[in-house]
């Protein structure tokens, strides 16, 4: 099965793999958190556009899905920890925005079974998109109650176009990155 990237730097020894691994996650979680503040409130829809699903869609390509996904699940628990204590640390837990936060979770995992060819890496953002979309929509429409085609107006439709814009600049960067050899990894990450 062809995966993402299988461009890793192997500058990188492997005494380092611990240490690269915690700073890889840590980073995620930090441009996840930039993501998040970089935000445009809809007044029309209890979700507000940001630019985290740009970060979800690169990551498997830079960091493979092991580590996107453990970045994804440290971002998602610090946020939902702190807003346990009382505190607004991510924004992440606020009810109407936890099924997008499971798409970001398991969009790596979904990226993967795609090919590494241009059109695969394409189609697998695409799909990664759709699943943080649709998992956002289904959790507005069973956990706080919208009907299922007032959800898609609020939770799936406003944010297409946005995907769209990012989903080229993602694969963009990941292109770009190749072109230009920077470290992409190979799927043992």
């Amino acid at each position: 099965m062809t995966k993402v990237s299988r461009y890793y730097s192997t500058a990188r020894g492997r005494d380092h793999t611990t240490i690269t691994a915690m700073t890889d996650v840590l980073g995620l979680a930090g441009l996840l958190f930039v993501g998040a503040q970089l935000r445009l409130p809809l007044p029309f829809s209890p979700a507000p556009f940001t630019l985290q699903t740009l970060v979800v869609l690169t990551a498997p390509y830079f960091l493979g899905k092991n580590r996107a996904m453990a970045g994804m699940a440290l971002f998602i628990l610090t946020g939902l920890g702190g807003h346990a204590a009382g505190v607004s640390l991510f924004s992440t837990a606020s009810g109407a925005t936890l099924g997008y936060l499971l798409g970001f979770l398991l969009t790596p995992w979904l990226m993967s079974l795609f090919s590494d060819t241009n059109k695969g890496m394409l189609a697998a953002m695409a799909s990664g998109s759709f699943m943080i979309l649709f998992l956002g929509t289904l959790w507005l429409h069973l956990f706080l109650g919208l009907s299922f085609s007032r959800a898609m107006l609020v939770g799936f439709l406003p944010f297409v176009a946005g995907d769209v814009v990012k989903i080229g600049l993602a694969c963009s960067l990941v292109r770009g990155c190749r072109r230009s050899s920077c470290a992409l990894v190979d799927e043992t990450r």
